[in-house]
């Protein structure tokens, strides 16, 4: 089988294990540099790659290099070699080569950062102030930021949504087909919950017209809005806000996490507010609190509101220390004697 007939068969996998759209094609384009490496090593056929014809392509993706000079960073890296090394675990579930050859290979080592762009609650409340509520598009901008501040939700889950996605009365909302194609249903706060519930009577219907549309939020046209336009509107406002031009709208999701595990919520409803699959993704935002837990420490612990009432100070020469071991064993040597 030729490298690129399994780079097909590769995907269509995926597709059956409904990973989105945007995986499936990061997939393809990674994988296509790696069809190039077997080309430029004259590799025809899958069965003819080794263990270490993969260990060369890590240390090839490792000296790619970008337009800038700089080498490529850890994540990009990781993604490279991680979809050659699923392409040939699928081949061997599917007796179509003899072995296993990513058994015995190395794992991938993780990036060690932070999420980036994290907002403080006051460049939130910053960001969240620039549309003009008293215009439909105003109206609908600060609603979609409130919604995706109160739930964490994605910037393509926030598009995607639709009015029988929006149970405004039981103050929820269903997220369908997220990353991974899983649906889940998640709450919304009282204030973002507030703009919804006026957006959704008062403002939608002039933004509809005379049109028909089951999208929750709409253009000024009375077409749905797209993730590209929510990224243009982000980088508008934040550039008012005087906000930092790295600031996107998973920006707002990040600082949706970090406040909730301050605020106490435990990492497991974290998890299910923000869909993620595995609790380890999850577990990097703790990384971001420590700091905060700290000052809540020395605000809040009781040996830090102790009044110091004396000084004890530890009588050295007076002290006699015996382990009650050593005190038994001496107590039976007196008996004998």
């Amino acid at each position: 089988m030729k490298p690129q007939d399994a780079v097909d068969l590769y995907i269509q996998w995926l597709d059956k294990r409904n990973m989105a759209h945007t995986t499936k094609d990061g997939a393809s384009r990674v994988l296509a540099r790696f069809v190039q490496y077997c080309r430029m090593h004259k590799i025809r056929d899958v069965r003819n790659v080794t263990e270490k014809t993969l260990l060369d392509y890590h240390g090839h993706v490792k000296r790619l290099k970008r337009k800038d000079g700089r080498v490529y960073n850890l994540n990009y890296q990781n993604t490279h070699v991680m979809h050659a090394r699923l392409l040939f675990r699928m081949l061997y579930d599917r007796k179509l080569v003899l072995g296993d050859i990513t058994t015995d290979l190395p794992p991938l080592k993780e990036p060690d950062h932070l999420p980036k762009n994290i907002l403080s609650k006051d460049e939130v409340m910053a960001l969240l102030q620039q549309p003009f509520i008293t215009t439909p598009l105003g109206f609908r901008d600060r609603t979609m930021f409130e919604v995706i501040y109160s739930c964490g939700l994605r910037s393509s889950e926030l598009c995607n949504l639709t009015l029988y996605d929006v149970d405004v009365s039981a103050r929820m909302v269903k997220v369908r087909k997220g990353k991974g194609r899983k649906d889940r249903v998640i709450p919304i706060g009282k204030v973002a919950c507030g703009y919804l519930a006026e957006y959704i009577e008062s403002v939608r219907p002039v933004l509809l017209g005379e049109r028909k549309s089951d999208m929750l939020f709409l253009t000024g046209r009375g077409g749905r809005v797209f993730k590209q336009d929510l990224w243009r509107l982000i980088k508008l406002y934040c550039r008012t806000a005087g906000l930092p031009d790295t600031t996107t709208v998973h920006s707002l999701r990040h600082s949706c996490a970090t406040e909730m595990l301050k605020g106490g919520a435990s990492l497991r409803h974290v998890q299910e507010l923000l869909g993620h699959t595995n609790i380890t993704t999850t577990q990097i935002y703790t990384r971001v609190v420590p700091a905060d837990l700290q000052k809540a420490h020395q605000r809040s612990a009781p040996s830090e509101r102790r009044k110091q009432i004396e000084d004890v100070a530890f009588d050295n020469d007076g002290c006699r220390w015996e382990s009650p071991r050593r005190s038994k064993k001496a107590g039976k040597k007196k008996k004998k004697q």
